[in-house]
């Protein structure tokens, strides 16, 4: 049995379906358990009177009527003005505008489905909206005799009066009458309902205020038997007018009779229905929740529901949620499981479903719509057959030395006809997944015949968990790639989301076991790479040439690719520990067990930390928000392009250009900052041809003049635009038409403005898949650009034009093209400044063309002549192409256009790339020294790491330098060179942190040997895409897009002195460590850039003090590295440097030496220098001065004959430097008849107590025969 009831909850239908076959009879009614009986009570509606639409005159009103089997009746409902029933604040009365009739038989099974009969009383107005013709009363035949039900209702909580009749084939008009009064049982809030977890966060709450007050369920009970299947639908019918639609979802919750919840689904906003399907695992009552989610937008309603809801208001506000319908059925499934052999004790079992419409099961096909046989369902073999390729793939990911991959132990087929040419592959798993045929442990693999145009053929749950109520589940179709599909969704189970398919690119992350993360992005750039998680290849699209990639190199379909196979890898081995299948003593993930470190916690990362380290730029300013890209949700700025030049006044002017990824306004984005630091207003040029922007540059000469250049995506017309340093121009064509196929463009300036851009072009739309022509634009140094040039009309295809330029005008152009071989060859043609003559056309890459060489870019130095590089596939071209390239150079001499060899600077082995097809960003550059550098990034079989290379001036490249840190992947170089003499090379890359992409940057001078250490430039808490950068003079400028969870923005960092040498010391202040030249350490010194401060406060500035951190010296005259006054003290001549070796005590220590060990160069008592020491010499001389004689009375009789010092200045000097080493007994004074008989005494031989009896002083530290000995000796080093 199924019986219908149906309750409003802002206007409320609640539906059981008539089932086609049933387990039980089972009763559907309220949660107080009501019959169909009765009546609605007005009191009911009065629920939450501060929302305003849920009045008692929205509900369903319901009707029973006596009807006789087999007899025709004709139902009329009509709009009719009710007074006894006032809607508007006046009360007069309103009519129901749009009334539903629906019909029940007796056992509460629908007779006549959902009717609009929108007619008015006179019958004058009539329009449906249902598929029913004409605007006629509806006849219904009664089945059986009884009490039928109706029930009347309004479309999206109108309201009004109605008039319902029923006539028999007589005209006798029947009496109809109300339902008996219910009691009042729906007044039950969201947090007091049992069993639920007040988890609010199904809300997402625009006007919180308002919203949270309707935090409200609907609850429904049923009764059931154990096994039964029960199918619930809700749809939400909303209250919005059309342009507001799409805002509400809806939840579903089903309980068991102790409140447990079984099963829960939601619809997806703005979609808004929900569905379950599942089997029951007992007799008894159940309870069916319902809550509304989604977005409400109360100010919206504010304005514009009174032309819903009439005026009426209720705590001064008007809006809601709206209708939703409930309809449940109880049904049978058929369906059989049998198991399978299966023995492997560490294998993932599959549990394969198969959908059938073949009540019986045993047809093992699928039987079309039109009646026709399909062939067979898959067999047991080819479902082992597939799982053995998908082991083959995860066994990469992780070795089966250490598990068993994926088994079949079930083979289960299921009734479900109206899953049969379905494209409903999210129902399929939603109710799959709650079905007793879904076995527990295991990933139940459902095969499903989808209709034929569907494209989704696969779905499943992230992070499926074999030990929830019926495992894992994963829906696939079996004709559609069926194999593909499953590797695809089995990534998903353990854990991945898509790596591309999304735009902008999603930033996601893995959450492991250990709570720790691992964040990736989806790609935000394409490369060759073809991952089962999705793709993005791009092609040439050339004629007959429509299966080669741009990169010239093409990669099998695989998880374990560079960029994402270490991530995949580790997801798996997690998964399948959390699940059991391996223990916690499993082998982990080399790659990254090895580099732990940089997985982190999300709660560890400060919202402002940025990288620190030794030998890094740190005179960068903070992070600022770059040129204004939009700040609203879902707006993206994205693929920014920089330009920066050094003004003559020492200020600096940038430029930034780059395409907005959400609004598809069809117009270039720039932003110009001049000599005040500031980004201007953000102005907008709507492309020629109305298309959005496709891909541009921007460059700008040393007088702060602006070029920027784009192309719509349309390939209509090639469109520059000039900024003077005041204001943009008006952007112009420079290609030939604005109607023709004009495509892959790129532009250089030099410093004086001269400019010259380069482009494909097809010339006019009607040319097709012709090969190109390369087109040349040429601008003056007066603006004024010539008519484009064609400087070859291609015969086979070509690709990606490059062109460069030096200071003095000469220009390269270079290409890649098809070649008599096959191979796409890079070409190119030179244009010497002097003659303005083109060359012929060149040809730089293989001789033989037989590799493919593509992505040439080139460099010009002041002389002319060249380089270029380009990436080179490593295999020789054919059918497949090969899998990895190598970053190539060749130097081009001017005179004479002599090549030189062609060097490979990648390393064997290593996949590298130069760029993306995405980002032209400079990777090749003369420096001011004759040398040249190159960037690219390779992947070395464990991490993208980004390189450089430097060309010597005899032309020989050196061996290239990782820039980045082993450990997590790097790329997307982007380099600029300072060309001042002694200038410098700056590279910025992205690398992952392990949870986010930051902007990380690192240089060198020329000078220099070695790059400094690579620092963050982007906050380590945001994930930054398509870093650029640029630098001039000491000018650096970096700019990148940052995703802050909502949108993409731009944000830039400046550093203003980088690269500049303030002591001019041949070292930039990047390498130095003194960078001001003052003596002072950069770390110690706190204005390491200013030489006149005082680092030790004693009145001398750091640049005219020898000694800056010491405040008892600051004169060395003669820079000997001994201060006068110490030489002074110690009796050496403070303007004599070869003092600084001598040894006046002999104690083989230099002067120096004890000066900067702090100890006493002359500590000998040897006083008149005669080279021995002597009690009636030496002894007495200590004595007498002791004694405070001075002048003759010292010396005389005290001198021995062959003394070096004879003269009382001298001697009395010496006795002076002996300073406090001559207090003997250590009690801080020294005295004649302590000290100096101490003295006298050792001299003469004396030891022991006969030595200190009666000449020691009471406050004595040293009192001792061994003590005074001591120190006495130390004072007679020998001579």
């Amino acid at each position: 049995m199924a019986s219908r009831l149906s309750i409003p909850q802002y206007c409320v239908k609640f539906v059981i379906l008539s089932a086609l076959v049933f387990l039980s009879s089972s009763a559907f009614t309220n949660t107080n358990e009501v019959s169909a009986s009765s009546r609605v009570s007005s009191d009911q509606l009065q629920l939450y009177p501060e929302y305003g639409f849920v009045r008692k005159e929205y509900q369903s009103q319901y009707f029973t009527v006596a009807l006789t089997g087999g007899s025709d009746y004709t139902f009329d409902l009509y709009r009719a003005n009710v007074s006894q029933k006032p809607i508007n604040v006046g009360g007069s009365p309103q009519q129901l505008n749009e009334p539903f009739l629906e019909i029940f038989n007796p056992d509460g099974s629908v007779a006549m489905m959902r009717r609009q009969m929108q007619r008015s009383a006179s019958g004058n107005e009539c329009y449906w909206r249902d598929s029913d013709p004409g605007c006629l009363p509806h006849t219904l035949t009664a089945s059986e005799t009884g009490i039928f039900t109706l029930r009347v209702n309004g479309y999206r909580n109108d309201h009004g009066g109605f008039a319902l009749a029923v006539t028999n084939t007589s005209g006798q008009q029947l009496l109809i009458t109300p339902f008996e009064k219910l009691p009042d049982i729906r007044n039950l809030a969201y947090e007091q309902l049992p069993g639920f977890n007040k988890d609010t966060s199904l809300w997402r709450i625009k006007n919180e205020d308002h919203l949270t007050r309707a935090n409200n369920v609907d609850v429904w009970t049923f009764t059931a038997n154990k096994d039964d299947f029960v199918q619930i639908q809700l749809d939400i019918i909303e209250p919005f007018p059309s342009d507001r639609e799409g805002f509400i979802a809806g939840k579903l919750f089903l309980f068991d009779q102790n409140f447990d919840l079984i099963v829960s689904d939601e619809g997806f906003v703005p979609f808004g229905n929900a569905r379950i399907l599942s089997s029951l695992p007992s007799t008894g009552k159940y309870y069916i929740a319902v809550t509304p989610l989604g977005e409400y937008d109360d100010d919206y309603c504010i304005r514009k529901c009174q032309d819903l809801w009439g005026e009426d208001m209720v705590d001064g506000l008007v809006g809601g949620i709206g209708h939703y319908e409930l309809d449940t059925e109880i049904k049978v499934l058929p369906y059989k499981s049998i198991p399978v052999a299966n023995d492997k004790s560490k294998a993932v079992k599959i549990n394969a479903i198969i959908i059938t419409n073949d009540i019986t099961l045993d047809c093992g096909c699928w039987t079309l719509r039109d009646g026709t046989q399909e062939k067979p369902t898959p067999t047991e073999q080819e479902i082992r057959d597939m799982l053995a390729s998908v082991n083959s793939e995860y066994f990469e990911l992780y070795s089966n030395d250490h598990w068993d991959g994926f088994e079949l132990a079930a083979i289960s087929t299921f009734y479900s006809p109206e899953y049969v040419e379905t494209k409903r592959t999210d129902a399929i798993l939603y109710d799959f997944a709650n079905l007793p045929v879904a076995r527990e442990g295991h990933i139940n693999l459902v095969f499903a015949r989808l209709s034929d145009w569907v494209n989704v053929t696969g779905t499943t749950f992230l992070n499926g968990t074999l030990s929830s109520r019926n495992g894992a589940t994963v829906v696939i179709d079996a004709y559609k790639s069926p194999l593909a599909v499953l590797i695809h969704e089995l990534g998903h189970v353990i854990g991945i989301k898509h790596v591309a398919g999304t735009w902008p690119p999603a930033v996601m992350d893995l959450e492991l076991s250990d709570q720790s993360f691992i964040g990736y992005t989806g790609l935000d750039h394409s490369n060759p790479e073809r991952s089962y998680m999705s793709t993005w290849i791009p092609y040439a699209n050339e004629l007959g040439y429509e299966n080669k990639g741009r990169f010239l190199t093409e990669q099998s379909f695989t998880l374990n690719t560079p960029t994402y196979g270490r991530l995949f890898s580790t997801a798996l081995r997690d998964w399948l520990e959390r699940n059991e299948i391996i223990d916690t003593n499993a082998p982990g993930i080399d790659s990254y067990a090895a580099n732990y470190v940089q997985r982190k916690h999300k709660s560890s990362i400060s919202p402002d930390s940025r990288s620190v380290s030794t030998n890094i730029p740190r005179v960068w300013e903070n992070i600022a928000a770059g040129p204004d890209s939009g700040s609203s949700p879902y707006q993206h700025g994205i693929f920014p392009t920089l330009g920066l030049s050094s003004l003559p006044d020492g200020t600096s002017a940038s430029a930034a250009i780059w395409e907005d990824g959400s609004s598809g306004d069809g117009q270039a984005k720039l932003s110009y900052k001049g000599a005040d630091g500031v980004w201007g207003a953000t102005t907008s040029f709507p492309t020629a041809s109305g298309n959005s922007v496709a891909a541009h540059q921007i460059q700008i000469d040393e007088a702060g003049n602006a070029l920027a250049l784009w192309e719509p995506s349309s390939g209509k017309g090639i469109e520059v635009v000039s900024h003077n340093g005041s204001q943009w121009g008006t952007p112009n064509t420079i290609s030939l038409s604005s109607t023709g196929n004009n495509y892959r463009s790129d532009l250089t300036m030099n410093k004086s403005g001269v400019a010259a851009a380069v482009w494909l072009s097809r010339k006019d739309a009607s040319s097709g898949n012709l090969p190109p022509s390369v087109m040349f634009g040429y601008k003056n140094i007066e603006g004024s650009w010539a008519t484009a040039l064609s400087l070859i009309d291609g015969t086979t295809a070509i690709e990606d034009p490059s062109v460069s330029i030096n200071t003095h005008g000469d220009i390269l152009v270079t290409w890649q093209q098809i070649s008599g071989n096959g191979a796409f060859a890079i070409k190119g043609r030179y244009r010497d400044a002097d003659t303005e003559i083109w060359g012929d056309v060149e040809t730089y890459s293989d001789i033989n063309q037989t590799l493919h060489g593509g992505f040439a870019e080139s460099a010009l130095d002041i002389n002319g002549n060249a380089i270029i590089t380009w990436r080179q596939a490593d295999a020789v071209a054919g059918e497949k192409l090969a899998a990895k390239g190598n970053i190539m150079a060749r130097y081009r001499q001017k005179v004479g256009g002599t090549l030189g060899s062609i060097t490979q600077l990648s390393a064997n082995g290593h996949d590298a790339f130069n760029r993306s097809v995405e980002l032209d960003r400079k990777t090749v550059a003369f420096l001011s020294n004759n040398r040249a550098v190159t960037t690219w990034y390779a992947f070395d079989g464990t991490d993208f790491r980004v390189y450089a290379a430097e060309m010597d001036a005899q032309l020989s490249w050196g061996t290239p330098i990782p820039l980045s840190v082993a450990g997590q992947h790097a790329k997307l170089p982007s380099l600029d060179v300072d060309d001042r003499t002694n200038g410098s090379v700056g590279i910025t890359w992205v690398r992952s942190n392990g949870i986010h992409n930051v902007v990380q940057f690192s240089s060198k001078s020329t000078t220099s040997s070695s790059w400094t250490t690579p620092v963050d430039l982007s906050f380590d808490s945001e994930t930054a895409f398509w870093p650029t950068m640029a630098m001039d003079g000491p000018f650096v400028e970096a700019m990148w897009s940052r995703f802050n969870g909502t949108n993409i923005s731009l944000s830039s960092i400046v550093s203003r002195t980088e690269d500049i040498d303030t002591d001019s010391d041949g070292i930039f202040n990047t390498m130095d460590t003194d960078d001001d030249g003052d003596g002072v350490a950069d770390e110690n010194d706190s204005s390491p850039l200013d030489p006149t401060n005082d680092s030790d406060d004693d009145g001398v500035a750091n640049n005219n003090d020898a000694y800056p951190e010491n405040n008892l010296y600051s004169q060395d005259s003669d820079s000997d590295g001994i201060p006068d006054a110490w030489e002074t003290t110690y009796g050496l001549n403070p303007n004599d440097a070869a003092d600084a070796t001598s040894d006046q005590d002999n104690d083989g220590v230099s002067a120096l030496d004890e000066f900067l060990a702090n100890t006493h160069p002359f500590n000998s008592i040897d006083i008149d220098g005669n080279q021995r020491y002597d009690a009636l010499t030496d002894g007495l001389l200590l004595l007498r001065g002791m004694f405070g004689l001075d002048g003759s009375a010292l010396v005389t009789g005290t001198v021995a004959s062959d003394a070096a010092y004879t003269e009382s200045v001298d001697i009395e000097s010496r006795i002076a430097t002996l300073g406090d080493l001559a207090d003997i007994d250590g009690n801080g004074t020294i005295d004649a008849l302590t000290d100096g008989l101490l003295t006298l005494r050792y001299l003469f031989g004396l030891e022991g107590d006969t030595l200190i009896a009666g000449v020691v002083a009471s406050d004595a530290t040293r009192t001792t025969a061994v003590e005074i000995e001591a120190h006495l000796k130390a004072l007679i080093p020998e001579l």
